[in-house]
């Protein structure tokens, strides 16, 4: 039986998926559902606002730095994410 390392923490899923981003010496991970059922959220990352934006007709989420480019998203489980980055920021919303 598997036995997880993770234990999470208020409000978290284990295996809940999300979107992980890299930006500067910054890591951030947003819920894939609350993306979806948003479509669009805008939000403060390594101090620089960055906009993650739901496409219903490829389901893909794009990430775009205001200062322009793109930003690919890692798409893993919570408990994956927070193992590779413990430090890391979890948006919980406005």
């Amino acid at each position: 039986m598997f036995r997880s390392f993770f234990n999470a923490g208020p409000g978290e899923e284990e295996k809940e998926i999300v979107a992980g981003i890299e930006m500067g010496s910054s890591v951030k991970a947003y819920p894939v559902e609350v993306i979806r059922q948003r479509k669009k959220i805008t939000d403060i990352v390594d101090g620089k606002s960055v906009t993650l934006t739901w496409d219903d007709s490829t389901d893909r989420i794009s990430v775009k730095p205001a200062a322009g480019g793109e930003v690919e998203p890692i798409i893993v489980y919570w408990f994956v994410w927070k193992g590779i980055h413990p430090d890391t920021d979890r948006y919980t919303g406005p």
